[in-house]
């Protein structure tokens, strides 16, 4: 499974919650977050992301806005 398919696995699994970039790249294994989840917006996933510190780093919450049918 690649990066992109990982974090969108994950992104799936956190639902409406969303996840902070830090804690998804360490869950993933790549610290090349914002480039897996520019990858998988070109494929058409619509994910959104808001800025949010996290101590003293600066990071992202994720939330992907998936229609089931």
């Amino acid at each position: 499974m690649t990066h992109s398919e990982k974090v969108l696995q994950i992104l799936r699994s956190v639902g409406e919650k969303g996840i902070h970039s830090f804690d998804l790249g360490h869950s993933v294994g790549t610290w090349r977050v914002a480039a897996r989840i520019h990858d998988l917006k070109k494929r058409g996933h619509n994910i959104v992301s808001v800025p949010e510190p996290k101590g003293n780093m600066v990071g992202c919450r994720y939330f992907l806005n998936e229609i089931t049918k």
